[in-house]
């Protein structure tokens, strides 16, 4: 099973090249699992199983889910303790509640820990070709990464230390897991991208691919309309911020209003071009 994380600034399309490169894997024949972190599942928008709502009905090996914290935490403490309702009593008491919200890097570190359990033969089998996950934003995918480091400096020894060594181990390794940045053609996002990936690349010799998202198509004949003048230094500007980074796949400004109409046009644009 082969391991995807997108991330990328708000707003640049992340959840929706996410679900793309879903649906482009499952029609090549693979089983596939699409993951976001709860609590809110923002996959709603573009998916559903219901033809009323006129959203992207799955196929059948696609399946997607929405990762509740405290469930996954449940899922992997009972695991070890083997007795799931002692653990569901335990944590369902008011001060365990608070403790777990104020954690620190406890989040991301069970996120972390399901992601990467299959490499470590922790937990339930996940049964899958991919396991793509649309994740945090850039600023907040650091703290994510950074989480089991983090906590094995507070804990020198022990199961919770070699956990999450082992935790690290499968995120760096890039036979088994792999990156996607998703951006802009814009001054602001490709400087923060830029930046994200020397953080990276620096910290965890992490180098993701990078995703070019709403690249502005030239117009057919330019005037001297304002404009066409503007519109034309803009193609001109997304131009020179592209050239200076390595881009791995690049989509069209598509205008559809609907989430689930721009997922389908971004799948079509991936047709069978291989990204993982």
């Amino acid at each position: 099973m082969k391991i995807v994380f997108v991330t990328g600034k708000g707003g640049v399309g992340k959840t929706s090249f996410s679900s793309s490169l879903a649906l482009t894997k499952a029609s090549e024949g693979h089983k596939v699992l699409l993951v976001e972190f709860g609590p809110k599942p923002f996959l709603n928008y573009i998916f559903s199983k219901n033809k009323v709502d006129k959203k992207i009905i799955p196929p059948a090996n696609l399946e997607i889910v929405t990762w509740n914290y405290e469930e996954v935490l449940i899922e992997f403490i009972a695991y070890f303790l083997k007795v799931k309702t002692l653990v569901e009593k335990f944590f369902s008491s008011p001060i365990m509640k608070k403790l777990i919200k104020v954690a620190p890097s406890l989040r991301e570190l069970v996120y972390l820990g399901k992601a990467t359990s299959p490499y470590r033969n922790i937990g339930k089998k996940m049964d899958y070709d991919y396991l793509i996950i649309d994740s945090y934003a850039t600023g907040h995918f650091l703290s994510l990464l950074r989480s089991p480091a983090g906590m094995m400096s507070a804990i020198k020894k022990g199961a919770m230390h070699e956990q999450c060594k082992t935790i690290l181990e499968v995120m760096k390794d890039p036979e088994k897991v792999s990156y996607y940045v998703v951006t802009l053609p814009e001054k602001l996002p490709m400087i923060e991208t830029k930046e994200f990936i020397g953080s990276l690349q620096d910290e965890f010799n992490i180098s993701p691919q990078i995703v070019l998202n709403k690249i502005k198509q030239p117009l057919r004949k330019n005037g001297k309309t304002a404009f066409e003048q503007e519109y034309s230094e803009q193609i001109g500007h997304q131009d020179n911020y592209a050239s200076k980074m390595n881009i791995y796949k690049s989509f069209p400004y598509f205008y559809d209003l609907k989430l689930s109409d721009l997922v389908t046009s971004m799948t079509k644009k991936l047709g069978d071009n291989e990204l993982v």
